[in-house]
């Protein structure tokens, strides 16, 4: 491979690798940059990880108010059909009443019938 004074790789393919430079020589400004990449890239790591968390959050908070809306609603339909079996309890006890009267007329006007 062809290197300019610099150590740089002239080899179009791999311009800027330059593997046959010595361990030793290197490149401030490439250092630099590389370090700034490396930073960047640590960065963007925090900030997706920093989103993922948040979106976590997000998603167990709306899960666990939907699941605070799902108990509500089963605790409403079971005082409804509370309410509800009161109200056939009490026309059942109701109708039973109107029987009862109904028999002891019928009663009456059969005894009264005998009697005349």
């Amino acid at each position: 491979n062809d290197c300019d004074e610099y150590g740089l790789s002239l080899d179009k393919e791999n311009f800027g690798n330059a593997p046959d430079r010595p361990p030793h020589e290197t490149n401030r400004f490439t250092d630099e940059k590389r370090q700034d990449n490396r930073l960047k890239a640590r960065w963007r790591a925090y900030e997706t990880e920093k989103f993922e968390t948040k979106k976590r959050e997000s998603d167990r908070a709306a899960i666990t108010r939907l699941a605070a809306r799902e108990a509500a609603l089963e605790l409403d339909a079971r005082r409804a059909e509370q309410v509800r079996q009161r109200i056939r309890a009490l026309a059942e006890k109701e109708r039973g009443e109107i029987r009862v009267e109904e028999q002891t007329k019928l009663d009456a006007a059969a005894a009264a019938a005998a009697a005349a």
